[in-house]
């Protein structure tokens, strides 16, 4: 019996063995698992900040991004805004040029007209300034002839009254003397 003894005690023994074993190997997997989580943990740690870190930089940078986008469409509504305004002071102007345009060919046209008429009548003044210059001359010339005429009657007239009182003063003298 000793032998059975013997196989009885090998075998708890091995069992014990087995167990003791089975016992080192799960601690050991439990220990490996825990080193092996603890440090997925610590690069998911890891990953996590540097996901919570570019996170905040990149709502930072797309806050920033939306505040400039909001200036460009301030911006852009300003300049619409002004694009507008200048659209329609552009087409009153555009409008107020046509009617001077317009008011001011209709002007040159009656400017023209009584240029014509003007030009008309100054032609005709003319003609008749130099049909007055005409008649003035000839009138001149006459009133230089009758004038001469004038001063040569008078002289004859002069003449005859200084012999009219020239005879006068011989009858006195033949009838008193």
């Amino acid at each position: 019996m000793i032998a059975t003894k013997d196989k009885k005690d090998l075998t708890k023994r091995d069992i014990g063995l087995f167990f003791l074993a089975m016992i080192l190997i799960v601690i050991a997997a439990l220990i490996g698992s825990a080193v092996y989580y603890t440090q997925s943990f610590g690069n998911l740690t890891d990953t996590l900040y540097h996901t919570e870190y570019n996170l905040t930089y990149t709502s930072t940078e797309l806050e920033s991004y939306k505040m400039q986008l909001e200036d460009a469409l301030e911006r852009l509504n300003d300049s619409k805004r002004d694009l507008d305004y200048y659209d329609t002071l552009y087409m009153n102007k555009s409008s107020e040029l046509d009617d001077t345009r317009t008011r001011l060919t209709s002007q040159i046209l009656d400017l023209t007209q009584n240029l014509n008429k003007t030009t008309k009548n100054l032609k005709n003044v003319q003609v008749e300034l130099n049909d007055t210059k005409y008649n003035l001359s000839w009138t001149y010339d006459a009133y230089i002839n009758f004038k001469e005429k004038y001063e040569s009657a008078k002289e004859e007239r002069d003449e005859f009254e200084e012999e009219v009182e020239y005879l006068k003063d011989r009858l006195k003298t033949y009838e008193g003397g």
